[in-house]
């Protein structure tokens, strides 16, 4: 088992190492389980502001474009929207 920092100070001065040095060399994190599942009432309004939030993001990347005097249309500017939305 890993032997306790020395006293002093510093953070660790507020950890308790008794449990880390009784622990077993390989143990399970997870406590809990928690269950998956799919909130439908959420589905439209998080459907909706991905929507916005993309419609901005294009606008944003063509507004830099026009800025920075890029092309905004061909495959340079649909290689930046990608980009962007990825």
């Amino acid at each position: 088992p890993p032997s306790p920092p020395p006293e002093g100070g510093g953070a660790l001065r507020f950890v308790s190492w008794e449990r880390v040095a009784r622990a077993p060399s390989l143990t399970f994190l997870w406590a809990h389980t928690f269950p998956i599942s799919f909130y439908a009432p959420a589905f439209l309004p998080v459907l909706i502001c991905y929507l916005i939030t993309t419609v901005e993001s294009v606008g944003d990347v063509t507004a830099s474009c026009e800025a920075s005097r890029l092309p905004t249309e061909g495959a340079d500017f649909d290689a930046r929207l990608q980009g962007c939305l990825l």
